[in-house]
């Protein structure tokens, strides 16, 4: 059986291809475009509350989740080669997940 769209279990963790977002030093409305180092200013308003409504409306009409949204703004910022540009260290709220520290005792 062929499906036309993917579910959203199959595209969570992907990077679409662009999204809307909210700059955190200045509150400007922003668009990322996957991979591509920076950002391309959409508004010069400094307004965060309704740069953050914008861009959450925009990037739900779009299918894109808090966590993708997350993960773009920091690959745009950081290097997409960063893990924190992976949309699955991100709970779906956008918050950043706590990874499990790993034991440093050891077996005698």
């Amino acid at each position: 059986m062929y499906k036309l769209t993917p579910s959203q279990d199959e595209t969570r963790y992907e990077l679409p291809d662009g999204c809307f977002s909210v700059l955190p030093s200045t509150g400007q409305l922003i668009f990322i475009v996957s991979g591509a180092k920076g950002h391309l200013p959409v508004s010069q308003s400094a307004n965060k509350v309704l740069n953050r409504k914008i861009a959450n409306a925009s990037n739900e009409l779009y299918g894109i989740t808090r966590a993708q949204e997350e993960a773009m703004l920091a690959g745009a910022l950081s290097g997409w080669d960063k893990p924190a540009a992976k949309p699955w260290m991100y709970k779906p709220d956008g918050s950043p997940r706590s990874l499990p520290v790993k034991s440093k005792t050891h077996e005698r």
